[in-house]
C-alpha cells in the first residue's frame, strides 16, 4: 500500500470523532446485532480506527519513513518516488546500502505501519538490529 499524503495534517479534533464514533458502535450498537450486520458493523468499527490512528500517527511516520529512505537512496521529491526508487534497486540487486541498513529500513517502515493497520501484531526487532537503539513500538495504540 502506497501512503503518500504529503504534508496532510488532520485536525486533532477529526481523530478525537473517529475514535468515539467506533467506540460508541462498539459499545452502544454492536452489542444489539447479531450476524451477518455485527460483523459488517465490527468491520466499519475497525476501518474507524484505523482512520483514527492514521489521522494521529501517519505524518510523523512518513516524515521518519522519509529520513531513512533519504539515508539509502538520497533526497526525492516524494516518499512515494523514494519507495519506488529503493524498490526497483533491491529488484535490480543494484541498492548500494549495507544490507543490514536495508533490512532494518524494511522491518522498521514495516513495524511502524503495522502500529496503524493492526496494532496487536507482535513486534519483535531483526535479529541483526542490536546495534540500533531499541524501541519497542512507541505508536502502538492503548486499548
Amino acid at each position: 500500500m502506497d501512503r503518500d499524503y504529503s504534508d496532510h495534517v488532520a485536525p486533532p479534533a477529526l481523530s478525537a470523532t473517529l475514535a468515539t464514533s467506533a467506540q460508541l458502535l462498539e459499545t452502544e450498537l454492536l452489542p444489539q446485532l447479531a450476524g451477518a450486520l455485527a460483523l459488517k458493523l465490527r468491520m466499519v468499527i475497525r476501518q474507524l480506527r484505523i482512520g483514527e490512528r492514521e489521522l494521529r500517527l501517519g505524518q510523523r511516520l512518513r516524515q521518519r519513513e522519509s529520513q531513512r529512505m533519504t539515508l539509502l537512496v538520497g533526497p526525492t521529491a516524494s516518499l512515494a518516488k523514494g519507495r519506488a526508487m529503493l524498490a526497483g534497486q533491491i529488484r535490480e540487486r543494484s541498492a548500494q546500502a549495507d544490507p543490514r541498513v536495508l533490512r532494518e529500513h524494511v522491518w522498521y517502515s514495516t513495524q511502524e505501519w503495522l502500529a496503524i493497520d493492526n496494532p496487536d501484531w507482535a513486534t519483535s526487532p531483526p535479529a541483526d538490529a542490536s546495534h540500533v537503539q531499541s524501541h519497542r513500538n512507541p505508536t502502538r495504540d492503548k486499548k
